[in-house]
């Protein structure tokens, strides 16, 4: 994983861009469970580091349900564009090494995902995120 540095520095963009970015799997299935949950990190670690993603993992954290991601990108990049990014580069991976996930959900990710900025209080926001997405 690459190291964290507070600014950087893009041709004419300087930036300190951190997001937390929040995505549940599919019905909220507790899947993310031991060697998927390293699995999983080592796919999200991978897709971070693939040439056209201008990002970096400030902390990742992989609960059996949802993913919580912190990570500073480059605005031009976008924050849609990273989280479909690393849910593309995952969800295949997954689904063809563990047999628990391809038997339990037809598709590892929900659609949808909550992301907020760093410097916003956002703990009851994202319990609300988590409590929209249960199954009805």
């Amino acid at each position: 994983m690459r190291k964290y540095k507070e600014k950087k520095f893009h041709d004419k963009v300087v930036h300190s861009c951190k997001y937390q970015v929040v995505w549940c799997t599919q019905k909220q299935r507790d899947i993310l469970k031991g060697d998927v949950v390293l699995r999983l990190r080592e796919l999200i670690e991978k897709s971070m580091e693939a040439e056209d993603v201008e990002g970096e993992i400030i902390k990742l954290e992989i609960f059996p349900s949802y993913v919580d991601l912190i990570v500073s990108i480059n605005p031009q990049f976008g924050i849609d564009k990273l989280v479909r990014h690393i849910k593309r580069k995952t969800s295949g991976p997954l689904r063809e090494e563990f047999t628990s996930i391809k038997g339990r959900v037809s598709s590892t990710w929900t659609l949808s995902y909550y992301v907020n900025t760093l410097d916003s209080s956002a703990s009851g926001t994202i319990k609300e995120y988590l409590k929209s997405q249960q199954p009805k």
